[in-house]
């Protein structure tokens, strides 16, 4: 078989002209059916009634652990913003920084030790 690059352009459209005889005749146009509901941008979405309200979130009462940890952290911190804006002692500044990490410490180790691995958070 010769290339196309090989042939004559009257030997191309001699053999195009052949193959579109073997198809036959083609209808025109063919539009796809309609239903009778309309095309996707008919679409009108039902007004309901009852709308979707969702539920009060679990309310988390703060334990003694927490409270400790946060107060910790918050009495560390400004004692080391005295400390260095009054210029005071060296190792006051160390201790409430201490103070502050202890109440870090205590925050995280009050995290849950374990996770449910088979839980992934979604609810509907």
């Amino acid at each position: 078989m010769n290339s196309p690059d090989e042939l004559d352009p009257d030997e191309i459209e001699a053999r195009w002209s052949d193959l579109t005889a073997q198809l036959g005749e083609i209808s025109g146009k063919r539009e796809a059916p309609r239903s009778p509901s309309g095309g996707p941008r008919d679409y009108q979405v039902d007004e309901d009634d009852d709308e979707f309200v969702p539920p009060e979130p679990d309310a988390r009462a703060f334990t003694a652990r927490s409270v400790l940890g946060w107060f910790l952290i918050v009495v560390g911190l400004v004692g080391v913003l005295v400390v260095t804006l009054t210029n005071t002692s060296g190792i006051l500044g160390i201790l409430c920084g201490v103070i502050g990490m202890s109440g870090l410490v205590v925050l995280v180790t009050g995290l849950p030790a374990h996770r449910d691995h088979d839980d992934d958070g979604a609810q509907v």
